[in-house]
This record gives structure tokens, C-alpha cells and sequence, in this order.
């Protein structure tokens, strides 16, 4: 996850809770055997008269956070990598199959389906996507089927 440089965490967001108060959530993240875990939760009210509570930690939406966090990351990633050229049939380069292994190694960490984020990535479908993907096995920039999580 791209961290926040100001405060250091990797997930932030303004939460009102039934009673209008607003509170800063604050969420960080560690990568563990291919997947994106939560490790750490901060909740601080916005008005300093307000204190965290039983309640408002029962009510506080933290699978939504996670899941929004996890949403943003695979956006980026997806942005940061997407490509409008097609293959059309040409031999694979060394640098394609590296960037479909890498993209496949990131969905497998963040806990998305693999052949739908290659195919994001690359602007393909998703049977160009397995295509790729078992190019990129052959190739031996993937392991076999199945192993990718394992460190």
C-alpha cells in the first residue's frame, strides 16, 4: 500500500457515526504470505470532547474501510500499470511476461482474482489474460499453478 508520508499510515478516512460525531480512522497494512492483513486500527474523535467507546467501536464500518483500502490499493495498481496496446499475436517479450508475472503476484498479495487483474492491467479479456498468464508459467517467470502466495 502507498503509505501516507504526513501521517505514516496507509488508509485514511472521516467516519460520522449515529450521534453526528466525526472521527479520523486511521488503518495500516502488512503484506503476510501474499496477503494484505490488517494490522493495525487508530479511531480519534474530531472534537476532543468526545471519547472512543464500546459503542461507537460496535458501530464503527471497519470491513467497509478494509475493503475500501483494499479497492484503492488494486486501483492504483491497475493505473499505475495499464496498457491500451494490444498483443495481437506477436511473440511475448521478456519485459511483457515480467509485467503480467508482476501483475499476477500483486493480485495473488491484495486477494483478487488473477486473471480479471491481468486482463484490467493489460486492457485485454480475460481469456487473453489466462493466455498470457500461462505464457508467463512457461516461461518460468511464474511458479506452477497454485504457488504464487507462498514466500
Amino acid at each position: 500500500m502507498a503509505r501516507n508520508e504526513d501521517s505514516g499510515w496507509d488508509y485514511e478516512a472521516v467516519w460520522e457515526d449515529r450521534d453526528g460525531i466525526k472521527w479520523d480512522v486511521s488503518l495500516e497494512f502488512r503484506a503476510v504470505r501474499g496477503s494484505l492483513i490488517l494490522q493495525a486500527v487508530e479511531v480519534a474523535s474530531r472534537n476532543s470532547k468526545s471519547s472512543v467507546s464500546h459503542s461507537v467501536l460496535v458501530e464503527l464500518p471497519l470491513n467497509e474501510f478494509v475493503a475500501d483500502a483494499r479497492k484503492q490499493e488494486f486501483e492504483a495498481i491497475i493505473s499505475s500499470r495499464r496498457s491500451s496496446d494490444a498483443h495481437r499475436g506477436r511473440a511475448h517479450s521478456d519485459e511483457e511476461l515480467q509485467a503480467v508475472a508482476g501483475a499476477y503476484r500483486e493480485a495473488v498479495r491484495l486477494g483478487v482474482p488473477v486473471q480479471n487483474a491481468v486482463a484490467e492491467t493489460f486492457n485485454v479479456s480475460r481469456s487473453t489474460a489466462a493466455k498470457r498468464i500461462m505464457a508467463a508459467r512457461k516461461s518460468g517467470r511464474l511458479r506452477p499453478s497454485g504457488r504464487e502466495g507462498e514466500t
